[in-house]
């Protein structure tokens, strides 16, 4: 299946180097077209072209009227969704992040675990690592040094038949994203679509459409489709255009 999947990707990517590979379909409502990729398709202003891109092991390319700007990425490893704070915590159940890594690894006597040159793999740590959990901080688990004692959230562990607890804080930036992110998750055929709109008008646009293979076993590719530039386009009809794409 997987080689499967490499045929049909590469057999697109020359046919777009052949023929630029997209027709543009005009609409009842004579003022946009929908531009037909092949593998995908998106309804925009008739003023949107398509520029190639040029990507390394996906399809990668812009769409654009002088004025603003999307780009997308189908293939294996297009950018994922962005996240609220419940799925970025039950994400962040699987494995702590670099940050925490570290506060863990700062608890424990890494010498041993040096080479010759005194370099250390974190990943023969991690693969020692057993019962990763992930709690909401209690009054009864105290840190007493720093910021660490504010973090929402911690992490209890057993390491070489020992009990450790890692406090851990979402990053700021993720914060920020969780205030200003507008999410709508649904299934669309085999993929689950996200549909991420930007609400901060301070900052600029970064709202988007992510298409994800809901059974990654049989369908490896992904799209992600994000405005990069925005001097036209409301919250509305932003949601409008990302919901007119459709896979094929």
């Amino acid at each position: 299946m997987l080689k499967r999947n490499i045929l049909i990707l590469l057999s697109f990517l020359l046919l777009i180097s052949c023929n630029n590979g997209v027709n543009y379909v005009p609409q009842n409502d004579g003022k946009s077209h929908l531009i037909d990729f092949d593998l995908f398709s998106i309804i925009l202003p008739k003023d949107f072209k398509y520029k190639k891109v040029d990507g390394i092991d996906s399809f990668v390319g812009e769409i654009k009227n002088g004025k603003s700007k999307f780009i997308f990425d189908y293939g294996w490893y297009s950018p994922s969704p962005p996240m609220n704070k419940e799925s970025f915590i039950e994400d962040s159940r699987k494995s702590m992040d670099f940050e925490t890594m570290q506060k863990f690894l700062n608890q424990i006597d890494l010498e041993k675990y040096q080479n010759e040159k005194g370099e250390i793999n974190p990943g023969e740590i991690t693969k020692k690592i057993k019962n990763l959990t992930l709690h909401k901080m209690s009054d009864n688990l105290i840190f007493d040094k720093g910021p660490e004692s504010k973090c929402e959230f911690y992490y209890s562990l057993e390491f070489e038949g020992m009990e450790y607890y890692v406090s851990f804080c979402i990053p700021e930036e993720n914060k920020s994203k969780f205030e200003f992110y507008e999410l709508k998750t649904d299934t669309i055929g085999k993929y689950k679509r996200t549909i991420a709109l930007w609400t901060d008008k301070k900052n600029p646009n970064i709202s988007s459409v992510n298409f994800e293979p809901i059974n990654k076993e049989t369908d490896t590719n992904e799209l992600s489709i994000g405005i990069k530039s925005n001097m036209e386009f409301d919250k509305d009809e932003l949601k409008s255009i990302f919901e007119s794409v459709t896979l094929k």
